[in-house]
Order: structure tokens, then sequence, then C-alpha cells
């Protein structure tokens, strides 16, 4: 609760700053960073300069009522005033100093004047400097009051009158307009322009608005015009510096903005405006609009703090109302099951991206089709619920859950083959448990009465000398060697290792267990590569009987998968001896194992040996895994079988010391081809 009212009154004071950033744009088009910059008073150096120091402001003459002589002989106009309001502000007595246009670049470059009330494009912005904008003038579209034509994007195969003298006006109405079939007609004067829209030789007159308001209110005539919406142009007024006075630029914008914080400009307008006032933002109604916004924000940040207190209740009493949410949570809730939420219809309403996943397809292939006939999800919704099903090698399980929300269900698929596999094993653990348990002392009882067997054998293959006699000693004799190989694999079974372990030298171990069955291999011509890096003559601490047990199974699988090839029969044998570990990769040609069957491969009693036990790769397993080791299978039927095998070193290893080439790398230790 307490961070979601943070939240909102972050979010609040947010939306208040963004409002007052936009504030400042439409009052003193200016940002945030500028106004905090001249939002402050005069310095007291700024002061002392201005109490001391005579500056003279220029402004090019212009036509009424920007700057001109008046009949008493006197400079006036709007930017006369204007200058009158920055001399108080700055509480400085500035001259007037009215020129043409051309002369105002040589006063400043003569030292006449210091300022320029000028427009901004008047002067190259790389030698002066210029304060935010005084004043924006408008270039405007006038019409007749009846006109049927409201803002200027409407304007199309019309004339429009300009004055002689502002070529730049006409040259924007054309660049603008003059595709859509807008053409200019020249005037002498202004006074010429409005004849020519009263006589319907032009449906509009275009110029600067100010000039416009200001003419037409001097006539006092009964006829009515209006302005067309939005400005084809767009002029800042500003006070121009010359960049040696580049201390009086700050002091300059900070008299601006005063002028406009006290709506003095808005008021100097309307000295020279009457009815056909030209477009500007009067400060008094944008500080009301901006008082009843932020009265709003308040109201609405404490209406939503009180809102989140008692949500709780609220939340309570209007439960019915979010029923429809009820959906979007249970999705939410149980990313791991696929879902499906269907009407009474049967049309997919809603999924999830598990369900997408479990089918194989995307949403589009699921929302608003028919679940009775969507092939992607009729395998998953044929079984019973709650119980687990299989398909494609995986295991799901179904559930069904009726809504009360106009009687829809609820479909859950959840995938459950690890689960299933897991159940699996558990309960060949236990079985394996319990055999191994019963594998010790069984042996020992069978060894008995075996030995007495073997023993009377003997007595008995003395006195059979015919052919069938001596063949049924033999298959006696054959029966009680695999009887006694079962015996020991059931006592390796039973026998736990990896707790004990001693200093073994790897490569000799592997390389006189190759000794050992040189023999076999010879008559089956297989050929063994074994090779040894890291460690190539030291020991390491390890399980030696682990050791034995994981080579001597994978050769005897290996020599018995080689039989099965005509090709050239191949084993490769490759041992890496890490810091903490002994990898063994043990490769061969052999017929290879179906990948269907590659998982089965480590479970006990699998075989697909006519005389095999089963439990050979199991015991393997199950010793690797109690002793922190792993193993796995790679096969590619046809083609062969690798198995990669990991083997811990004990603590207390006494490692040799690793030999390096010359750049580092590590050197083959051992290579050899029995």
């Amino acid at each position: 609760m307490k961070r979601s009212i943070s939240l909102t009154m972050a979010a609040a004071a947010l939306i208040i700053w963004f409002g007052a950033c936009i504030n400042m744009m439409i009052r003193y088009n200016m940002d945030w960073v500028d106004y905090a910059k001249y939002s402050f008073d005069l310095t007291s150096a700024q002061q002392d300069y201005f109490s001391k120091a005579h500056i003279t402001c220029g402004v090019k003459y212009n036509s009424l009522p920007l700057s001109f002589v008046n009949e008493e002989k006197q400079n006036d106009g709007i930017f006369i005033d204007f200058i009158d309001l920055l001399s108080v502000e700055l509480e400085n007595d500035m001259d007037i100093r009215l020129n043409q246009e051309k002369d105002l670049v040589q006063d400043f470059k003569n030292g006449d004047i210091q300022a320029a009330i000028v427009d901004k494009s008047q002067l190259p912005a790389d030698e002066y400097l210029f304060t935010e904008p005084l004043y924006i003038m408008h270039g405007k579209m006038l019409v007749k009051e009846s006109s049927e034509l409201d803002n200027i994007n409407q304007l199309a195969d019309i004339k429009v009158a300009v004055e002689e003298g502002e070529k730049a006006v006409a040259e924007r109405i054309e660049e603008l307009y003059g595709s859509k079939g807008v053409s200019v007609v020249y005037a002498k004067d202004f006074q010429q322009s409005l004849d020519m829209l009263e006589n319907d030789r032009v449906a509009a007159v275009a110029g600067d608005e100010t000039k416009i308001s200001y003419l037409i209110n001097q006539q006092r005539t009964n006829r009515y015009y209006k302005f067309l919406q939005y400005s084809f142009s767009r002029t800042e007024i500003c006070v121009a510096l010359d960049r040696s006075n580049e201390g009086l630029l700050n002091a300059f914008n900070k008299a601006v903005l005063s002028l406009k914080k006290k709506n003095l400009i808005t008021k100097t307008q309307s000295k020279w405006f009457g009815a056909m006032e030209p477009e500007i933002t009067d400060m008094s109604e944008v500080d009301l609009i901006y008082n009843i916004v932020f009265l709003f924000l308040i109201c609405g940040a404490a209406f939503t703090v009180w809102n989140l207190s008692t949500a709780k209740k609220v939340t309570e009493k209007t439960r019915e109302l979010f029923h429809s949410q009820e959906q979007l949570r249970l999705i939410i809730n149980t990313l791991d099951k696929g879902l499906l939420i269907v009407d009474r219809s049967g049309k997919i309403l809603e999924v999830n991206d598990e369900i997408c996943r479990i089918a194989g397809c995307g949403r589009k292939e699921l929302l608003r089709t028919d679940i009775y006939t969507n092939r992607w999800v009729i395998p998953f919704l044929q079984a019973e619920d709650e119980k687990v099903y299989k398909l494609k090698d995986h295991y799901y399980m179904k559930n069904t859950i009726a809504l009360s929300e106009e009687s829809k269900k609820l479909y859950i698929v959840e995938e459950w083959t690890q689960r299933y596999l897991n159940q699996q094993r558990n309960i060949q653990e236990e079985k394996m448990i319990a055999v191994g348990q019963l594998s010790a002392g069984l042996a020992h009882e069978i060894r008995n009465p075996l030995g007495l067997i073997k023993s009377y054998m003997f007595l008995i293959q003395d006195f059979c000398k015919e052919e069938d006699g001596m063949h049924a000693v033999q298959v006696i004799d054959d029966s009680i060697k695999r009887i006694n190989r079962l015996i020991d694999s059931l006592l390796k079974f039973s026998k736990l290792s990896g707790e004990d372990s001693k200093n073994v030298d790897v490569k000799e171990l592997i390389t006189n267990i190759l000794i050992l069955e040189k023999k076999q291999m010879d008559i089956k011509k297989i050929d063994v590569e074994f090779s040894l890096t890291g460690n190539r003559n030291g020991q390491v601490r390890i399980n030696e009987d682990l050791v034995k047990i994981t080579i001597i199974n994978l050769l005897n699988n290996s020599i018995d998968a080689l039989a099965e090839v005509d090709r050239g029969r191949k084993i490769q044998i490759r041992v890496d001896i890490r810091d903490n570990d002994v990898d063994l990769e043990f490769r061969d040609n052999g017929c290879g194992i179906e990948s269907g069957k590659l998982l089965e491969i480590f479970n006990p009693f699998y075989t697909s040996k006519e005389q095999g036990t089963g439990l050979g790769l199991y015991l393997v397993h199950s010793q690797l895994k109690q002793a922190g080791g792993t193993i796995r299978a790679d096969s590619t039927l046809g083609e062969g079988t690798v198995f990669y095998v990991r083997i811990p070193i004990q603590s207390g290893a006494q490692n040799p010391r690793r030999i390096e080439t010359e750049d580092g790398g590590r050197k083959a230790g051992y290579e050899n081809r029995v």
C-alpha cells in the first residue's frame, strides 16, 4: 500500500512538473532550465552596471504600429513601448535610436547602439546574441466574416492580396500553397488590398497580423472581418546584442522574463488594438487555466491516495465486477501449465504460452477456433481427467474446471514427462535396493550347492566317455560358469563404491586391462587406440575399483557391438586428467544404439544380449553417481557409440605437475596403440 501511494505521489509530481514545463513554454516561450536561470533578480554587479552605463537601443524604422515617428515628431509604436518597459525593469534610462535596417549593423560596429529590437532573422546569428523572444509576430490570412473558409489548410484555387513591399510574405504563400492553385495579387498598400477583398477580386489578404489588426481598427469601418486559424509564418522579435556585450544577455533575459510574468506584453498590446486584437496569449487567462489544472491534479492525487487506502474494502464489496479478470489471474498464476479457456460452444477464448509450447503452434492457430476440430489440441484433450497419458514420447495429464462465468470451461494440460520418469525410476530404485540387500546372502547360498554340483561333475565326467555324456558334462560346466558370472555381478552390484580410494597410475591401470583383453580383441580383429593427456606419468587419488568396473564394462560392450559389423573395427579411449576430475571418452564404430533406447541402457536388467544380465551399465552408472561422477552416451545407429565419463579425484590427491608446451598449452601426455 505504501509503495502504491509513493508511486502515485511520484506520478502526480511528474505530471505537475510536466504541466509546469508546458506552462512555461506557453507563457514564456522557454524551457524550465532557462526559466530557472532567468527567474532571479539582477545581481548586485548587474544593478551597479546599469546604474552607471549609458545604453542606446536601436529600432528599425517600421510601419504602423511597430515603430514610427508620430505627428509630434516623437518615436512611437509597440517596439518603442517595449524599450520603455525594459528601461524600467533594468533601471536604466535607455535612449532610442530609430534607423533603417542597414543602419543597425553599422551603428553596432560604430558603438552608437548597444542593443536593438529586431526580427531575429534580420541579423546573422554568428555575430550577434539574441534574448528569449520578447514578442511573436504571426503571418495570417484576413477574410470576410461571411467567408466559408475557417483555417489556412482549406486554401485552394483562390487569389490572395499582398502589399508590394512584402515580397517575403508573397514568396512564403507561393511556397506553401502554390501547388494548391493559390496565386498572389500585389496591391499598392493595405487599403487597396482591403478594397480587392471587398470587391471579391481576392478571397483573402495576407500579411503580418499585428499590422493588419491595427489598420483595421484605425478605419473604424462597419464591415466585419476575421482571421483564418493558424499562421503561415512566425517571426520572433528579440533584443539583439553585440557579442562583445555577452555579459548583458543574462540581464536582458531576466528583464524579458519579468515583463512576461507581469503580463505587461499583453497590456501594451491592448493599447494599440481593439476588437481585432492579434493572437497573443493573455497571461491572466493562462494563470487561471493553470491554477484550475493544478487544482484538479491535487484533487486527483488526493482522491487516488484515498482510493488506494480503501481499495481492500471496495474490492470485497464489488467482487462481482472483477470476474472477467479471473481468467487472466489463472493464466498468470499457473504459467507452468498449459491453459485453454473455452465457451459453451467450444470456441477457444484464451490460451497461454505453455499450451502453445506443448501443442507446438502459435496463439493464432488456437484462438477463436473450435476445440473439437482444432488439430493442434485434440490429441491432448481426448484422455480422461487426472490420468497420465503418452503422446510423442512425452507424458501429459489433463484436467477440466467449470468456470462460473457463462458456462465457460478451463482446460489444464500439464507435462508429466519428468515426473512420470522420476516415479518409474523411484519404483525401480526401490526394487534395486531390495535386490541389493538380498544379493550378497543369496549369492553365498547359491555358491554352496553350486560347489557341490561342480565337484560331483568332475566325478561324473570320468564315467562319461560317450559323446552324449561328454556333451552333457560340458553343458553343466557352461551353466555353472554362467551362474558364477551372475553371482559376481550381484556381488559387485551389492558392494558400494566411492569409499576406498588410493593413489592410482591411470595410464598403467588402463594399459593392464587392455593387455588382459588383448587376446579376445585380436581374435575379433579390433584395433584399440588409447591416449592420455594432462598428468602424464603421475598418480591421482581415485577409486581404483570404479575405474576397473567402468573400463571393463565399456570395453566388453564395445567388443560385443563390434562383432555385428563387417567394416574395420576400432575402439578409441581418450583420457584427460584435470585438476579435480578424470574425463574419459570411450568411442567405438560398432552397430550403435537406437535413439529411443538410449535413455534405457542405464536401467537395471536392460540388455539386448542373449547372455547378458543387464546389470553392467547400471552398475557403472550407480557407482559413478555414488562417487559424485557422471556418465552419458551419444550414439548413431549403424555408425557407433561414444560414452563420456567423469570420475572425481578425491581430496588429498597428489597430482603431478602438468607438462606445458613453450606456447603455454597443455602437452599430450600419452598415446598408445594396442
